[in-house]
């Protein structure tokens, strides 16, 4: 936790600005089921990590333009990379916080955060990173689920390989080159939304995630 705290007060992605607490849980619904403190900890410590090395990426694209003149035809891309900086700042700001202190199940789907733990989990980056390989989430119960899942099935191991694809018009996540055999199952309490599920495989029922247009053609 202390190279967290580091990252969060150095140079890289300081600057002059009024800090603002972001709300770790304004939950509108009631969970149906509940994530292990551990497993929640270590999302949030992937989430931080992705949240700042993209931070990081998208600071040096504008300080490399700034430092030899932005062309007219640039201007619009620093402007959306300047935007997705402050998305990026206040994200990394919750990432932190969720980091060093205990939050519950229901903090865990408050905002955008499903979609940062899954995309983490999947080793897409950031969702903005993931593309057209990250869905939208429909369900973030099912999404933070999902990264559980695959967070227990050693999906972090360089040798593991996990994917989340649409296979004969059915959402299919998958894990290959796991040892993990008896890592947890899916939680009974979510099992409306998946048709089928092995140690390693799960099919999802329709409406939890939707992908890009182009990806559900192909």
């Amino acid at each position: 936790m202390a190279e967290l705290a580091d990252a969060m007060d150095s140079k890289s992605i300081s600057r002059k600005r009024v800090r603002v607490r972001v709300p770790l849980s304004a939950p509108s619904q009631i969970m149906t089921f509940s994530v292990h403190p551990d497993n929640l900890q270590s999302l949030a410590e992937l989430g931080f990590r992705t949240t700042y090395h993209r931070l990081r990426g998208v600071r040096g694209v504008v300080a490399g333009w700034i430092e030899i003149g932005i062309p007219e035809d640039q201007k619009a891309r620093i402007l959306a990379n300047l935007a997705q900086e402050q998305v990026l700042l206040l994200r990394l700001e919750e990432m932190h916080q969720a980091c060093v202190e205990t939050i519950s199940t229901a903090d865990a789907i408050v905002g955008g955060k499903p979609e940062v733990f899954l995309a983490a989990t999947l080793k897409l980056g950031t969702p903005e990173e993931g593309a057209e390989l990250m869905p939208s989430v429909l369900e973030p119960e099912v999404a933070l689920a999902l990264a559980v899942w695959l967070l227990e099935r050693d999906c972090m191991n360089n040798d593991v390989r996990a994917r989340l694809e649409i296979i004969e018009g059915v959402v299919t996540a998958s894990v290959t080159g796991s040892t993990r055999n008896s890592a947890p199952a899916w939680p009974s309490e979510l099992a409306d939304y998946i048709t089928s599920e092995s140690t390693f495989k799960l099919c999802f029922a329709e409406k939890v995630f939707s992908f890009p247009m182009a990806k559900d053609e192909s």
